[in-house]
């Protein structure tokens, strides 16, 4: 499976002092596990870029609003297995930390004319509730659809690949939560709540978003779908003539019936 980074942890970009008064003291580690201290305007830009999933502060009070009106589009790139451009669909960075393997065998897991909506990488843990053949702390990743949430994860050396899926009409709300680095999203099942952690910072409200407006609309063509039933109204005459049966079976007395006679005689 494919193994849990710690996202999470601080010391995964900074380490060192944390001195508000001075910037230049947060230090990267690079990679022969040295620290250098961040300096440059590049390293800084590019620290911000990995904190907001790709939209960097100048442009991030610029996002769209996320709608499903662009449906169409959804199912074209996910007919042409465009996952990049699924997530600046969204206004996000397509998020493959840790999940290559997953990505690119994404499409064979998807189900005929399955339209995928947005894609995230995170940790998913069991719960007390869990089966014991659910999720494990591995990263998987996370995608929603048009069918379910889907979630894959590669063996690390071998070709074969764990799935799990839950369908749409299983999910009462989804929401998400964002930290200072990485942001979390959260499957209300009713008997549980399932978790993705860990997950890039844009993503996650992203996923919440969309997966809410989906549901919400799913259930709007469920209710526009269903037969109504038209309850037809008793005409005056269909009432006296009930109430005749009632007098002549003994069932009312003769004042009972020239009460209830007079009162159906108004309706006419």
């Amino acid at each position: 499976m494919t193994p849990a980074y710690p996202r999470g942890d601080l010391g995964f970009m900074f380490c060192g002092d944390h001195d508000q008064s001075s910037l230049g003291r947060h230090r990267r580690l690079d990679g022969t596990g040295l620290s250098s201290t961040l300096r440059s305007r590049e390293v800084w830009e590019n620290a911000s870029l990995w904190i907001n999933g790709g939209l960097t502060p100048r442009n991030k009070s610029t996002v769209k609003e996320i709608c499903l009106e662009n449906l169409e589009k959804y199912a074209e790139l996910t007919r042409e297995a465009d996952w990049e451009a699924i997530c600046e669909l969204n206004d996000v960075r397509l998020d493959s930390f840790g999940t290559k393997k997953e990505i690119k065998v994404l499409t064979n897991h998807l189900e005929a004319e399955e339209v995928v909506f947005a894609l995230t990488s995170g940790i998913v843990k069991h719960s007390d509730s869990s089966n014991s053949s659910d999720f494990g702390s591995n990263t998987w990743l996370a995608v929603l659809t048009d069918q379910r949430f889907l979630f894959l994860d590669c063996a690390m050396l071998t070709s074969s690949v764990d799935t799990q899926s839950i369908r749409h009409d299983r999910v009462q709300a989804v929401s998400s939560s964002q930290g200072f680095l990485l942001g979390k999203i959260m499957v209300d099942l009713g008997s549980r709540v399932l978790t993705i952690d860990n997950c890039q910072k844009a993503t996650v409200s992203v996923m919440a978003t969309l997966a809410n407006r989906w549901l919400q609309e799913l259930n709007t063509r469920r209710q526009s779908s269903s037969p109504r039933v038209e309850v037809q109204q008793e005409s005056p005459l269909d009432k006296l003539t009930k109430l005749a049966n009632l007098r002549a079976m003994g069932a009312l007395t003769e004042e009972e019936f020239n009460t209830v006679k007079a009162k159906i005689i108004t309706q006419f």
